[in-house]
């Protein structure tokens, strides 16, 4: 399997990931998020849940953050398989910045988009208490998402970063294209049953 590379956001960002929340910041670029390049690994010592499933709804709304004029939209993903982690429940509702609140919309770049009805795999943070119950956010942004097609329905599954809105730093490999699904996943499992020294 090809090395598979994800992202945490650099000091250049929009947008950071901190302590399983998302925080704005100053903006870095109009055109697109600057990140740094992780490996799957990396990726998933970090996602406190790994999940493979189909996309059932989404829903915009605005943060309910005292004073935020911010969209966000709450994907709810119906779980085909927990990879890595133990939550229990049919569902796991993700939410990502940007969205469409009547005529009033917002776009991030880097913030992962999704499509109902896709399968995805995706790598989370913890959940976080929020006014409409626990959401969690994706690792690494749009990285933390990989999307699976197949060819046909006999076909093996694929997965693929979509990475529009991103730029890296020189030098880092960031899309490895289309990856084996089954190799996807057990490389994360992998890591998962790894021994972990002190994050």
């Amino acid at each position: 399997m090809a090395p598979v590379r994800s992202g945490m956001v650099s000091m250049r960002t929009v947008i950071a990931v901190l302590a399983g929340g998302v925080v704005a910041l100053g903006p870095a670029s109009s055109r697109a998020m600057v990140m740094e390049a992780l490996s799957v690994p990396e990726m998933s010592r970090t996602a406190d849940l790994v999940v493979r499933g189909v996309v059932v709804a989404t829903a915009s709304r605005y943060e309910d953050a005292p004073g935020s004029h911010r969209i966000v939209t709450d994907v709810t993903v119906r779980v085909s398989e927990r990879v890595v982690g133990r939550e229990s429940g049919p569902d796991v509702v993700v939410t990502t910045l940007g969205g469409v609140v009547e005529r009033h919309g917002q776009v991030v770049p880097g913030s992962p988009r999704f499509q109902v009805g896709e399968e995805v795999v995706v790598f989370l943070h913890p959940p976080r208490v929020t006014s409409v119950g626990p959401r969690r956010a994706v690792v690494g942004l749009a990285q933390g998402v990989f999307h699976v097609t197949r060819a046909s329905p006999a076909a093996r599954a694929v997965a693929r970063q979509s990475l529009r809105g991103i730029a890296f730093p020189k030098g880092d490999v960031v899309d490895p294209g289309d990856v084996d699904l089954d190799d996807l996943l057990r490389a994360v499992r992998s890591e998962a049953a790894a021994p972990q020294g002190p994050r």
